[in-house]
């Protein structure tokens, strides 16, 4: 019955829980801005590199209008800061992601030396209402899991948001008309990702919920092995196993299936973008209205756009 109602009084997203584990990020957040302006550098570089290839295309490759040794230099100069520019975010990136996965295991660290020394509080009735499994389940996969939000989730955040940003000014200062087709179908991705994380999160909590109860059954089982074996009542306890692990199984099968249906979705609509692009674009540079390296640029920048979106996801 306890497990039951851990599932009905779960939350998909509590805020004030939120809050309570953001507090946990505040002894450290020297580091963490330090992190956000590497990853504000390594943005500016993604968003510099389609810059540079359009610029080499349409100014040297594709312009028969200057002398063909000033073409060689000028995509030389163009490669060579091409590659500065990788080479240095390369190094920022590295230390970025070095040091935001040292502050977050030295929050999870803080984090469940707490949760032990609160343990070790509690009354002797806590503990007889609760299974000394799923008590282990928080202090260990638990902690580990909330590692992911102050590696990941942070990081994620700043890096979508100036990408995203910097990914449109760069269109709309390229060609507007393209800018609004690439667009077009934000509304479609921005409720797609809307209800995949509704539903994926549900499915997710459930998991660890289910988790917890098999970490449960067999910490208690295991070690009234004795009992169980006493009583003849194998075959009893086998059953009632099989119970919870289907459970388990069918939980993990569900978040599965979520993940299955929206990425391929999230592929259709990020193609049918690209077409529209490819549509569009293929005209007016027949038409001799865009350059082709502006095109070129423009499917860079979707293309980054939608490996920013599927990293997200998973």
């Amino acid at each position: 019955m306890e497990y039951q109602q851990e599932e009905v009084m779960t939350k998909p997203f509590d805020i004030k829980i939120m809050k309570r584990l953001l507090t946990y990020a505040k002894p450290y957040w020297l580091y963490i801005f330090i992190a956000a302006i590497g990853i504000l550098l390594v943005t500016a570089s993604n968003l510099l590199r389609p810059y540079l290839v359009q610029k080499a295309i349409d100014n040297y490759i594709n312009n028969p209008n200057i002398p063909k040794v000033e073409a060689i230099n000028g995509v030389t100069h163009i490669g060579i800061l091409y590659l500065i520019i990788i080479t240095v975010a390369f190094i920022i990136n590295y230390g970025q992601i070095y040091l935001i996965q040292y502050t977050g295991q030295k929050i999870i660290f803080n984090l469940r030396q707490q949760i032990f020394e609160h343990l070790q509080s509690l009354s002797l009735s806590f503990f007889d209402k609760n299974p000394v499994g799923r008590l282990v389940t928080r202090v260990t996969n638990d902690t580990d899991t909330l590692n992911e939000l102050y590696t990941s989730v942070i990081a994620n955040l700043f890096n979508d948001i100036f990408i995203i940003l910097g990914i449109i000014i760069a269109m709309l200062s390229y060609n507007v008309k393209l800018a609004l087709i690439s667009l077009s179908t934000a509304p479609l991705i921005i409720g797609g990702m809307y209800i995949y994380r509704k539903l994926a999160s549900q499915a997710y909590r459930l998991v660890r919920v289910r988790l917890a109860r098999i970490n449960a059954f067999l910490s208690e089982h295991i070690s009234g092995m004795k009992i169980v074996q006493l009583f003849v009542t194998e075959h009893k306890k086998s059953k009632e196993f099989e119970k919870i692990n289907k459970d388990y199984y069918d939980a993990n099968m569900r978040q599965l299936t979520i993940f299955a249906i929206f990425r391929p979705s999230m592929d259709v609509i990020y193609s049918l973008t690209l077409a529209l692009l490819i549509w569009y674009g293929g005209k007016d540079i027949i038409s001799h209205k865009i350059e082709f390296g502006v095109l070129y640029a423009f499917v860079n920048y979707h293309t980054l756009n939608k490996f920013i979106s599927h990293y997200t996801q998973s």
